[in-house]
């Protein structure tokens, strides 16, 4: 009788309950990553462990609840939080093309298939795009040669970025895909 009544309502309600907590969960994991930063003298992009999370939520929780979490962060400006300024003045600061980034690489990472190479390769490319957006970005933003921006935005971060590609996927194989 109450299946007729309600129906599946309360499945409804729960998958709510579970995207929010899901969203606020990839949200929060990015505010803990950004906490976990080394500012690197050479830069003015630090080292952090986000790209660990914007690897991991799509291929654990599914595209959209990711993109969804990494939105949410952004909107929210927990990254700002964390050096004191405004909202606005991250959005235009040096590390805006990374956060761009953010929002574009579960995108891409979602065109692979889910074996274990494809999921490498979708971490390694979705890895390599948040440097790119950033490097190119930081070339605007410093008003410096792409190249430059290579060398100080992409290349010193390329050795770590592999390691969390790695780590990523040890962490998406053991939990999920």
């Amino acid at each position: 009788m109450y299946k007729a009544l309600y129906g599946d309502s309360r499945l409804a309600v729960n998958d709510r309950i579970s995207f929010a907590i899901d969203v606020l969960g990839v949200a929060g994991m990015l505010y803990i990553g950004a906490l976990a930063r080394i500012p690197l003298p050479f830069t003015p992009a630090p080292l952090t462990l986000q790209t660990l999370v914007v690897l991991v939520a799509p291929f654990l929780l599914g595209r959209s609840r990711a993109l969804a979490g990494i939105g949410l962060y952004l909107v929210l400006g927990l990254s700002a939080s964390i050096t004191n300024v405004s909202v606005f003045t991250t959005a235009s600061g040096a590390t805006c093309g990374y956060l761009a980034g953010f929002l574009v690489a579960p995108v891409v990472m979602a065109r692979f298939p889910k074996t274990p190479a494809g999921v490498f390769t979708a971490m390694a490319a979705g890895s390599m795009l948040i440097l790119l957006l950033g490097a190119l970005w930081l070339s605007v933003f410093l008003r410096i040669s792409p190249g430059q921006a290579v060398l100080i935005g992409l290349a010193p971060f390329l050795p770590g970025d592999m390691i969390k590609v790695a780590l990523a996927c040890v962490i998406v194989r053991r939990l999920g895909v």
